[in-house]
């Protein structure tokens, strides 16, 4: 049998005025372990464009604090959706959200 992994607690953070200073600042008062975060508006279907630095910065401030992280989909996902458009917007929200974890080096998406 493998060890045990830790069991971490956590919270969703929020990211407006940035990921480094605003999330990881907010975890670090809370003492998180683990943090979810949403890479976009969760109320909307816009899809920022990914900041390599920042991103980067992201990725070293968890590692550096131990601090492992879920990115969070938009809430308008519905990929049993009947209208197209609602359809194909849920299918490119869905594929952001996938990109954006692994750009974060996140441990996952939350997609429901």
């Amino acid at each position: 049998m493998g060890a045990k992994a830790k069991t971490r607690i956590g919270a969703h953070v929020p990211t407006s005025g940035g990921l480094v200073k605003r999330a990881l600042g907010y975890a670090q008062a809370i003492e998180a372990e683990t943090i979810q975060i949403f890479a976009s508006n969760p109320r909307g279907w816009a899809m920022p464009e990914s900041n390599r630095a920042a991103d980067e910065e992201f990725r070293n401030q968890v590692a550096a604090l131990d601090i492992t992280t879920y990115v969070h989909a938009p809430f308008l996902i519905n990929l049993g959706s009947p209208t197209e458009g609602t359809y194909e917007n849920s299918l490119a929200s869905t594929e952001y959200s996938l990109k954006r974890s692994r750009e974060l080096g996140a441990l996952g998406a939350v997609i429901h």
